[in-house]
């Protein structure tokens, strides 16, 4: 998928992806986080855990989803970690459409939780999510 992602980039020349200094300086959002004696039963995630296709991007799910929950101190940690948490449902779509791939043109679902819908554009060969909103 990085292949035909880095092409597509490299023929929009208006796209300027940052480089790692870039993005050691790019402002983060503030954002509230839920205190972390949440239970994690809580978590809308785990319900789409119990229906989610066993595959390797389901694994991968699951294993942002403990990387993401694990208990810190350190409050930065938490709100970047907090920003990165809808990705799970990014992951689990995808891993839906690994178990049977099809054609989809669409924007009408919230996949990450964040209060708004996410494009989804797939084939039978390659699949991929964006934010109808743009970055940010």
């Amino acid at each position: 998928m990085a292949y035909p992602t880095f092409e597509w980039i490299a023929a929009h020349p208006w796209i300027q992806p940052l480089n790692g200094a870039d993005l050691m300086t790019f402002p983060v959002k503030a954002q509230y986080v839920p205190p972390q004696s949440t239970a994690p039963e809580s978590s809308p995630w785990l319900d789409a855990f119990q229906t989610a296709p066993d595959n390797v991007i389901t694994q991968s799910a699951w294993q942002m989803y403990l990387t993401l929950t694990t208990p810190s101190t350190d409050t930065q940690l938490k709100a970047m970690r907090a920003d990165y948490l809808g990705q799970v449902g990014e992951l689990l779509a995808a891993a839906r459409w690994a178990e049977n791939p099809s054609a989809q043109a669409d924007c009408v679902n919230d996949l990450d939780a964040d209060g708004q819908t996410d494009c989804i554009l797939s084939n039978q060969k390659y699949y991929a999510i964006l934010d109808a909103s743009g970055p940010g």
